[in-house]
């Protein structure tokens, strides 16, 4: 057994496995309170902001029609109790019957995460392929000309909206040079102007966050050991600096994960296209709640996983998390 314990990695070791198994499961409460709060407060906002009979029948609808959707939907009920009653149903999965087409508001939902994933993933790439390339350059070359320009474009990408990204881009090529269309069309050219825009927007925090990990990096005494004992600068990058970078960075690419749902409403409304972002933009202006709450406890749920599944990687990369936290 001595044997064993010897060869397996001190990760699996049975203390560490059972630690590791707590702060999973700690995470993972955390996670699914995280959206219950969500849920509760979506239900106790939306549910206060205006009458849903009026919202869905209109100002201008008989009293009789008025008194009748309020019974059959339970909104003749006092108020605490209507939030009650949709707090439930959420929790099984019941969002209600969308006030635009008369459908059940999670499949309507649903269907429209497929659009959203198709310009929200490719722009996570984008993302990650532009900010960490040169957080990296700047970090190498620090207090150099390259890492001022670097720096410059990170902070007017932070500065810039996406929306106004898009916009310049559909001025630039869609209008000008007529290479893209300038709505979002189910194609690869229809594809690009909504997925640089989102893409573009979120580099430069990437990038700041990739300089300032490895900087922090650099300076440690592994490091300067590495370097003194004669090791090129491409394997100290390669065998010291970016493996200890990637936890600091972990915590940032949790967000940009999460934060996918939420990014795409305004660049959808701009390329008009037929995701969730545009999808609540509508759901909004016509006041259908049951869409509204259903998009945004997914949104919440989508951030909540994210989170999750960053902190286990973190707490895998490196044990010593579990130990302090777990």
């Amino acid at each position: 057994m001595e044997g064993i314990a010897v060869v397996l990695p001190g990760f699996f070791c049975a203390g560490i496995f059972r630690v590791m198994a707590r702060f999973i499961a700690w995470r993972l409460l955390r996670a699914v309170l995280t959206v219950l709060c969500v849920a509760l407060f979506v239900a106790i906002a939306l549910r206060i902001s205006g009458d849903p009979a009026v919202i869905a029948l209109g100002p201008d609808a008989p009293a009789a029609a008025l008194q009748a959707f309020r019974a059959q939907n339970g909104l003749n009920l006092p108020i605490p109790m209507q939030i009650a009653r949709q707090f439930l149903a959420m929790l099984h999965g019941n969002f209600g019957v969308s006030m635009m087409d008369g459908t059940q508001a999670l499949p309507l939902v649903l269907r429209h995460v497929i659009p959203t994933l198709e310009i929200a993933v490719p722009a996570l790439l984008l993302k990650l392929a532009l900010g960490i390339p040169a957080g990296l350059l700047a970090a190498v070359r620090q207090n150099s000309w390259i890492d001022r320009l670097v720096m410059a474009g990170a902070a007017l990408g932070l500065a810039v909206p996406n929306f106004v990204i898009g916009v310049l881009l559909v001025i630039v090529f869609a209008v000008k040079l007529g290479w893209l269309p300038s709505s979002g069309q189910p194609s690869f050219a229809g594809l690009l102007l909504p997925v640089i825009s989102l893409g573009l927007a979120g580099a430069g925090v990437l990038a700041r966050f990739t300089r300032s990990a490895i900087v922090g990096v650099l300076t440690q005494p592994h490091v300067r050991a590495a370097s003194a004992k004669g090791l090129s600068r491409s394997a100290v990058l390669l065998r010291h600096v970016l493996p200890n970078a990637v936890a600091t960075l972990l915590p940032v690419i949790g967000l940009a994960i999460g934060g996918l749902l939420a990014g795409t409403v305004v660049v959808e409304t701009l390329f008009s296209w037929p995701g969730l972002g545009n999808l609540l933009v509508v759901a909004v202006a016509n006041r259908d709640v049951p869409v509204v709450e259903c998009i945004l406890i997914l949104s919440a749920a989508t951030m909540a996983l994210s989170n999750l599944v960053m902190d286990v990687a973190h707490a895998w990369r490196d044990p010593r998390i579990v130990r302090g936290r777990g």
